[in-house]
């Protein structure tokens, strides 16, 4: 007879949710043990990993503010996630600065500084923006880094080239969430201000990634509907 699948993992998923008191991200597999034929004498579910899904304030203003050209560092109208922080630093990597072969020299740089940074707490948080796809395992499609590599940042951006889809996080989706990490992308580079950062910020301009270190801390907003300043 064939097995309710989708019974077994609803089923799972009610005694991780009473058993841990909130919703679970889960992992399970599935092994048929046959007869030696085709037909399957029993058949196991294995539960393999789980944990909670962290619940995270959006925090956010019902209008942005209104703000003069001259003091806007970055705006889009494709912001995800928590809108209120302060940002100490931006990471910058040059759309120039990467390609297919450095891919993976680029993600070593960006986390040695989100080390360095780490180390400042909360004065270490800072704003990433990066060309493509953050994290994908594809080094044509973006940046290869892991989340620990990137796990300070307060805000992420993608700038988006080429016939590049943005990636939302989804490469480490859950841990976005549960750090609680503002997630953006954009097309036209102008909507990063670079010569209003480079106006307020110490530079310090390593081979692939420009450090944008501030004078005083800048705010970051994001609205109801998802617009960003």
């Amino acid at each position: 007879p064939s097995v309710p699948f989708a019974q077994v993992l609803q089923r799972m998923e009610k005694l991780l949710k009473k058993e841990i008191g909130m919703d679970v991200d889960f992992e399970g597999a599935k092994d048929i043990i046959s007869d030696g034929s085709r037909r399957a004498i029993k058949r196991i579910f294995y539960f393999l990993q789980g944990r909670p899904q962290a619940k995270s304030e959006m925090r956010r203003v019902e209008n942005l503010p209104e703000v003069s050209n001259e003091n806007i560092l970055f705006a889009t109208s494709k912001a995800i996630g928590p809108g209120d922080k302060k940002i100490w630093h931006i990471a910058y990597v040059p759309p120039e600065k990467f390609n297919y072969f450095n891919s993976y020299d680029v993600a070593n740089e960006i986390r040695m500084l989100n080390s360095e940074l780490a180390n400042l707490g909360e004065r270490g948080k800072y704003f990433l923006a990066v060309p493509g796809r953050l994290g994908s395992l594809d080094p044509h499609d973006g940046i290869t880094v892991q989340f620990h590599m990137v796990n300070h940042a307060a805000v992420v951006t993608e700038r988006m080239m080429k016939d590049w889809e943005p990636s939302l996080g989804s490469h480490f989706f859950q841990n976005i969430i549960d750090s609680e990490i503002a997630y953006m992308h954009y097309k036209d580079p102008a909507m990063l201000r670079l010569e209003n950062i480079g106006r307020i910020a110490r530079t310090h301009a390593g081979a692939h990634v420009i450090h944008y270190e501030l004078s005083s801390p800048a705010e970051f907003l994001i609205d109801q509907k998802g617009h960003s300043l």
